[in-house]
């Protein structure tokens, strides 16, 4: 806990309090955006969260196909580096948020998600919990 503490951890104040989630393809359906913010407002309550307009960040993102499940996959480090670029001042965190599958390494299969504390942005992909993606 003594080194979590000298981490100089990320805290709300009243300069950073927005839950930013932020699309990372054009695709992802506005509906879905929506009732993912309504949970974060309440799980994360008092925290307010918006919800960014799409940037094309992923043309400095590796992409390749998973030789398992043969369908596209975007690495989630290249995906954190340009989100930090993005995040705002006011931002708690800035949550990209992917409908395709993703991985953090060659040698890995995939990841649900990955996050950078210190950059506070991170990427989740839902698209393992869609049943289409097993088909």
């Amino acid at each position: 806990f003594k080194g979590y503490e000298k981490s100089n951890p990320n805290r709300v104040n009243n300069k950073r309090n927005v839950i930013y989630i932020q699309p990372v393809e054009k695709q992802i359906d506005e509906k879905f955006l929506t009732k993912l913010a309504a949970y974060c407002e309440t799980f994360f309550y008092p925290m307010k969260v918006k919800i960014g307009e799409y940037k094309n960040i992923k043309k400095n993102v590796h992409e390749r196909i998973n030789e398992y499940t043969e369908k596209k996959q975007y690495h989630a480090g290249d995906i954190l580096y340009e989100l930090r670029k993005i995040v705002p001042e006011n931002a708690f965190c800035m949550i990209g948020v992917a409908v395709t599958d993703l991985y953090p390494r060659d040698s890995w299969n995939f990841v649900f998600g990955l996050a950078s504390l210190a950059d506070r942005s991170g990427v989740f992909s839902f698209a393992r919990y869609d049943d289409r993606f097993y088909e």
